[in-house]
């Protein structure tokens, strides 16, 4: 066998061709954080509040509670920060480069983590090489999963531990003990425990567990998975209600207050005190203050909460991240100024261009496949019932609070998911079905 031949049967091995995205997924995120500034969009986001938080945390100096975000998140840039004990005079100054470089590599990490959970869960729901491989490659050469990994922010954690959960709760579907959804409920609580918009999420995945396997079997399902959830996270409410007074997360309320007034998201700090200086600080004035609201003009607001949702379906995160003009804009100034082919050829080589139309093009192709994949896979509702839950979960969830393409960016693996089933449908005439003595 000549050298050619050998690279061929390598390359045909279904393993190997894992091998390669991966090694193309970790490729273009080494690219992409050697050709950025190292404070590239640290300055102006949630970034540095994440890392002084994970400062004072390595060194047991922690100034308020963490009573808005999970503890995950910063606990993980409090272990980064070990290795980086002095600290080049932070927090008076900047954090040290090296630093975030560190963060920035192990959140590729994690990318590469998502990429693989997104390829098993794929081939364990459908059986299908071909589906799996689309979903992994989506996730793999995606900008925005590229640009995600680059951010200080806790998408890159929160997407991985909620993927982990997915394909550890179809897992278990498949396999006849009980305990086996235990690991899917800890996944999870690790992932309420890094963004606690998932608290509730358990609410939409329990009665699933007794349409799938009837009141017998399915309840001692539903047991072990709440009680692995509960173990992790009734620790993080317990410590919320002894040093805030409730046990719950606060932000709810003032995302609440948030989505029904002005253009139902956040317009910057100036604005919002302007609309707040009459408020109290607390949840209870915020809670008030966007009942009424509503109360006055009921279709009003969910007419607003429509047009946010649509607004972030449509757009995809990670154009902000680029800086300059949006796509939008730049079209619109090409067609004003000349609408030339010369003109728009110029266009696909300006600097922001090509990347955000990227960004857009993945972002559409896996929306427009996983409407595909959905209706393929709809007869089998029970065994992609976690699929369907997070993405319409996170999308009514912020519906109701807030809501900005970065916030349902954490659905984009499941439009994958369902993009590969989607993108395999005239080779794959029948998915086949997961084996459980439930099913």
């Amino acid at each position: 066998m000549n050298p050619t031949e050998r690279i061929r049967a390598w390359i045909r091995r279904k393993p190997n061709q894992l091998l390669l995205v991966l090694a193309a997924a970790v490729l273009v995120r080494l690219v992409w954080l050697a050709s950025r500034p190292v404070m590239d969009t640290y300055d102006g986001g949630d970034g540095p509040w994440y890392v002084y938080q994970g400062w004072q945390i390595a060194r047991g100096e922690l100034s308020q509670p963490l009573s808005t975000v999970g503890p995950l998140y910063p606990f993980l840039l409090a272990f980064v920060w070990l290795f980086f004990p002095g600290g080049s005079g932070y927090p008076d100054g900047l954090p040290p480069a090296a630093y975030l470089t560190a963060v920035r590599i192990l959140q590729i990490g994690l990318s590469l983590g998502l990429v693989w959970l997104g390829y098993r869960l794929v081939r364990d729901l459908t059986g299908n090489h071909a589906a799996a491989m689309f979903t992994a490659a989506g996730l793999a050469l995606g900008p925005a999963f590229m640009i995600g990994s680059f951010s200080i922010l806790t998408e890159p954690l929160f997407m991985t531990l909620l993927t982990l959960s997915g394909w550890l709760y179809v897992r278990a579907q498949a396999d006849p003990r009980a305990a086996a959804f235990g690991p899917a409920g800890l996944a999870l609580a690790f992932a309420a425990l890094t963004r606690p918009i998932a608290l509730l999420l358990p609410v939409v995945l329990l009665p699933h567990l007794l349409a799938r396997f009837g009141w017998s079997a399915g309840r001692g399902r539903m047991a072990w998975f709440v009680l692995a959830f509960a173990a992790a996270v009734v620790p993080w409410l317990v410590y919320l209600d002894r040093t805030t007074g409730q046990p719950f997360p606060q932000g709810l309320a003032s995302n609440l207050w948030i989505g029904a007034v002005g253009e139902g998201h956040w317009e910057g700090p100036a604005i919002t005190d302007e609309r707040r200086q009459d408020l109290g600080d607390d949840d209870r004035s915020y809670t008030r203050e966007a009942i009424r609201v509503i109360a006055e003009d009921p279709l009003g607001w969910i007419a607003l909460r429509t047009k946010n949702v649509l607004s972030a379906v449509g757009t995809p995160h990670g154009t902000s991240d680029l800086g300059g003009p949006s796509v939008k804009a730049m079209l619109l100034q090409w067609l004003h100024s000349d609408g030339s082919v010369q003109g728009l050829w110029a266009l696909m080589k300006a600097r922001y261009f090509p990347l955000k139309s990227a960004v857009y093009a993945f972002h559409y192709v896996a929306v427009l496949l996983a409407a595909v994949g959905t209706w393929v896979s709809r007869h089998r509702w029970r065994d992609f019932h976690f699929v369907f839950a997070v993405i319409v979960y996170l999308v009514f969830a912020h519906a109701a609070l807030t809501i900005l393409p970065r916030y349902l960016f954490p659905a984009e693996p499941f439009l994958w998911v369902l993009a590969g089933v989607g993108a395999s449908r005239f080779r794959v005439p029948a998915l086949r079905p997961l084996r459980s003595s439930g099913s």
